[in-house]
């Protein structure tokens, strides 16, 4: 996504510039040959991501029509294995379009090829159970009603380890000021959860980024805002807290009750 193609179409907000975003990923993704000067070369080079195969990036995942009240997390990158499940659903996606295939992807989708929740959901489903005494069943459908997942890279990796972000200016430039258009049509009332840290504190600490992502370490978890407006909660997830989800979960709620105090 270069500054060019975000360019036109900064003028549109809500769904419509989510659907021209994802027209414009769809037309750079056309050609599935990893070529020199390519789509995948230039992500390659933007972020040390190569993924395998073809693979539409995730912008969101859930109903974007519908966000009112939904729970929101942000991770770093999505996920890219090469299994049969990662194949069907680029096929899925090529059927449905991406937008209205990432819109019902948890629950048109992932319910019928999965037995259980992925990793990545399935942690994020523990965690809400204790954070929002959820005691019902969280499967593909209980996500599809109630969750939107969102990326701060959107573009597939097997897994993080080799992640940069090499040119921090062009990524305020484009890729966070996506997210932010993102989040000012959710419109959330409640803080997002943030499932990257402590990985996704070294990406964040340049000098760019100061006013547009501002956080702090509280105990085991992170508090901070995404261009002064928007709240999050900044989760571990790549590292294991002592004591558990439970300790964690336990933590943010004394901190959630210090600061209504105040």
């Amino acid at each position: 996504m270069e500054q060019q193609g975000l360019a036109r179409i900064l003028h549109l907000r809500g769904v419509p510039f989510l659907k021209a975003l994802l027209e414009i990923e769809e037309q750079r993704f056309s050609d599935s040959q990893f070529l020199k000067g390519s789509t995948f070369e230039e992500i390659n080079i933007s972020f040390g991501l190569f993924p395998a195969a073809r693979a539409y990036p995730v912008y969101f995942a859930g109903d974007v029509t519908r966000p009112i009240s939904k729970k929101i997390f942000v991770g770093i990158n999505p996920g890219y294995s090469s299994s049969p499940r990662q194949i069907a659903e680029q096929k899925y996606l090529e059927q449905q379009g991406s937008f209205d295939g990432y819109c019902r992807i948890f629950s048109d989708f992932f319910a019928l090829h999965e037995k259980g929740l992925l990793p990545y959901f399935a942690n994020i489903g523990g965690f809400l159970r204790r954070y929002s005494g959820i005691h019902q069943r969280i499967d593909w459908n209980w996500f599809q009603d109630n969750v939107i997942s969102l990326d701060l890279i959107p573009y597939h990796s097997q897994n993080a380890a080799g992640l940069q972000i090499r040119d921090p200016k062009i990524f305020r430039e484009v890729y966070f000021e996506i997210l932010l258009r993102i989040l000012e049509h959710l419109d959330p009332r409640e803080p997002i959860f943030f499932h990257g840290f402590p990985t996704v504190v070294k990406y964040l600490e340049q000098p760019v980024f100061r006013g547009a992502i501002d956080f702090q370490k509280r105990h085991a978890f992170w508090l901070g805002t995404f261009n002064k407006k928007f709240k999050f909660i900044g989760l571990p997830f790549l590292t294991r807290v002592a004591g558990g989800k439970d300790a964690l979960v336990a933590q943010i709620k004394r901190s959630e009750g210090i600061q209504r105090d105040h």
